[in-house]
């Protein structure tokens, strides 16, 4: 599988909103948060791709400025 994506990492500081943008459009099945003090959420995005929305510090990262 060379140069195939097969995790990705997306950084939020609204994993909620993130979470609703990206399952809704996308159809992206995202799960709970499997880490009991950080928000970071696994996401299956194809059949051999998967990733995560993570919790970000920062205001304005990655999915928090198109995230309806």
């Amino acid at each position: 599988m060379a140069g195939t994506i097969v995790h990705f990492e997306l950084p939020s500081a609204e994993v909620d909103r993130a979470s609703g943008f990206c399952g809704g459009p996308f159809g992206w099945q995202i799960g709970a948060s499997v880490m009991g003090d950080f928000d970071y959420r696994m996401l299956q995005a194809g059949a051999e791709q998967g990733g995560a929305i993570a919790q970000s510090d920062q205001t304005g990262s990655s999915l928090d400025e198109n995230a309806a």
